[in-house]
Formats: structure tokens, C-alpha cells, sequence
């Protein structure tokens, strides 16, 4: 296998107190940085806590979290791009990791109050608030000003493969594939494009934030929907081994996988899923 390079969805970053956290790209470098696993620690926001600021004003976030935040802040100062930032943060990533956009977007979720007014809030604070309202539209802050990072579209372009690994086509997507030039390098690249459908599979977000982002959108909560959604670009849909049957694009080659346990850590799982990926 050659290089890998993986392009990380910014919508979900997020500032606090003059911070930018960047929970995508972060886990995206720790997962490819061969290095001893650290125990999580959390002083920094139990300490906030204690000072009384709750959760939904500062996100549940680790210390190395943090720590990433303010080396980031210090770097996009000294005028360099998210891109860099990211291979100074974790210069011993076995991938090149390369944040979508240069410049911060923001996925926002538009609420209403019983009074009928509107208001406008970061995605990543609805799903932390245990009292969040129906959402009533859900829209990318700051995407149509966005560049993408340099290498983004050149990797798109150039790849033998690209994988789209599984992400709400609510709540991740439009992040990701409405930063100008990202779909369009999507639909002319010569690789293989792989989609990995998410449904059915283990997640770290509420499931009824997830179904309710879905139902706002119009969506059947199916890979059949999936496939709808990126018909015009995908070559491959990988959907779960459990999945019920559907009805799928013709041209599209939908094949089963043991996505589901490759996500929870059966190992025999995830190298299956690879090979799938690699030689689907």
C-alpha cells in the first residue's frame, strides 16, 4: 500500500474562551501515531467545572486536548496553516493528516423556543445539551469563505483510492463535501471511491440527536438513502454485514462487511474491512 493521506472534517471544531479544538483532526493524528497510550486526564475542565462553567459552556474535554488547542493557537499566530499545524502536532503520524479547510467552518443547528424565536448554536453543544430542542435546520457557518487546505483537492485528484469513512450525512457531511472544489474533485477523480455507510454502526453521539438530524433532513435512516446522497461520485458502498436489503443504484457496487465489529475492535474485522476497501 502507498502513502496514505487523510482529510479531516473541520465542521465539527469549535472555540471556546479564544481556543479552536479540533476533535476530528486530534483523533485522526492519534490514530495514526505509533506511540504509547497516555491515560486520559481531565483536570483542566473539572477544574472549570469547580469555577462553575458547565459542561455546555466548556465542552467535556481531555488535558492533551487542550494542551493541542493552545500549541495551535500559538502556531496559526505565528501565520501557519491548518495543514502544518496538524504535522506539527504530531510529526510521527504514520499518514499525512490534512484538516478540509484552511479557514474555521462550523456546522450550526437552528433552534426554536416555545416563544417561536429562532437561534443559531454550534452542533457540538446541542448534542452535549441533555435539554436540546428539535432541531429545525442545520447549516455550515463560514463554508462558502473557506478554502480547502493545501493538498486536499491534489489528494482527491491523485489517490488510487479514497475512502469516505462512515459520518452522518447530517451532522458530518455537508462539512466535508461542501468546502468549494471538494465534491467536484470527488466526481472527476480517476480512484475508486469507496463510501462506508454508517448505519447500523457504533457511535459516540447520542442516537437520538443522530435520528432527529436525519428526520429534519427528510432522510430515511438507511444506506439505501446513503447511496442517494452520493450517487454522483461513488463507485463503491460498504455497508454493514447485518444490514437489511435495499435498493441500490445500478451502477453502484454495494458490498457487505463486518463494519460493525471492525469498529467495536475484532481485529480478524478490520482487516477484512481493509482488504475490502483496498480490493473492492
Amino acid at each position: 500500500m502507498g502513502d496514505v493521506i487523510c482529510i479531516t472534517n473541520t465542521s465539527g471544531d469549535l472555540s471556546v474562551a479564544g481556543l479552536r479544538f479540533t476533535p476530528d483532526t486530534d483523533a485522526a493524528l492519534r490514530a495514526f501515531t505509533p506511540s504509547p497510550a497516555r491515560p486520559s486526564t481531565s483536570t483542566v475542565s473539572s477544574t472549570l467545572a469547580e469555577l462553575g462553567l458547565a459542561p455546555g459552556e466548556w465542552p467535556i474535554l481531555d488535558d492533551e486536548s487542550v494542551a493541542f488547542a493552545v500549541a495551535r493557537n500559538y502556531w496559526r499566530a505565528r501565520g501557519e496553516t491548518a495543514a502544518t499545524c496538524a504535522q506539527l502536532q504530531s510529526p510521527a503520524a504514520e499518514a499525512r493528516v490534512i484538516p478540509a479547510t484552511n479557514e474555521p467552518v462550523e456546522l450550526h443547528v437552528i433552534e426554536e423556543n416555545e416563544a417561536g424565536e429562532r437561534s443559531s448554536r454550534p452542533v457540538a453543544r446541542w448534542l452535549g445539551d441533555a435539554d436540546r430542542g428539535e432541531p429545525q435546520a442545520f447549516g455550515v457557518a463560514g463554508l462558502e469563505q473557506s478554502t480547502p487546505s493545501p493538498g486536499v483537492l491534489d489528494a482527491l485528484r491523485s489517490s488510487d483510492v479514497v475512502v469516505l469513512t462512515p459520518m452522518s450525512p447530517v451532522l458530518d457531511g455537508p462539512g466535508l463535501l461542501g468546502v468549494p472544489g471538494v465534491r467536484d474533485a470527488l466526481r472527476g477523480t480517476a480512484a475508486r471511491v469507496v463510501v462506508m455507510s454508517p448505519v447500523g454502526l457504533p457511535t459516540s453521539r447520542d442516537g437520538d440527536a443522530e435520528r432527529s438530524a436525519w428526520s429534519q433532513a427528510g432522510l430515511e435512516m438507511t444506506s439505501a438513502q446513503v447511496a442517494k446522497l452520493y450517487a454522483d461520485f461513488a463507485d463503491v458502498l460498504l455497508i454493514d454485514e447485518d444490514e437489511a436489503q435495499g435498493s441500490y443504484p445500478g451502477r453502484l457496487n454495494v458490498t457487505r462487511a463486518p463494519l460493525a465489529r471492525a469498529l467495536v475492535g475484532d481485529v480478524e474485522a478490520a482487516r477484512e474491512v481493509r482488504t475490502t476497501v483496498l480490493g473492492a
